[in-house]
């Protein structure tokens, strides 16, 4: 399953799911059918191959701390004391996205 989700394209995803089909696990009924129905459904949350579409790849909670911690300093710094959902989209869309 870790070569499943290390997958960085998609001839290496297809693969690393066919030797899943061929291995004694996938024999298991409950295992194949809680896999097929829970993680390849949504495959693209955590597949590397279609993560790496996103600006900022994050695979640990340590990388999602650090990505917090870089969100909040302007948001808590340009909010003086109002810390609203409004405030937060709003430095989003000036500190992060493009064509500001």
């Amino acid at each position: 399953m870790k070569h499943v989700a290390s997958a960085s394209n998609q001839h290496d995803f297809d693969k690393a799911v066919e030797v899943l089909v061929d291995s004694e696990c996938w024999k298991n009924e409950r295992f194949r059918s809680y896999f097929e129905e829970v993680w390849l459904s949504v495959k693209e949350l955590w597949v590397m191959s279609y993560r790496l579409e996103f600006d900022v790849v994050l695979t640990t909670n340590n990388g999602i701390e650090a990505q917090n911690r870089v969100l909040k300093a302007p948001y808590v710094k340009s909010s003086s004391g109002k810390r609203s959902l409004t405030s937060l989209i709003m430095t989003v869309v000036h500190s992060y996205l493009p064509g500001k």
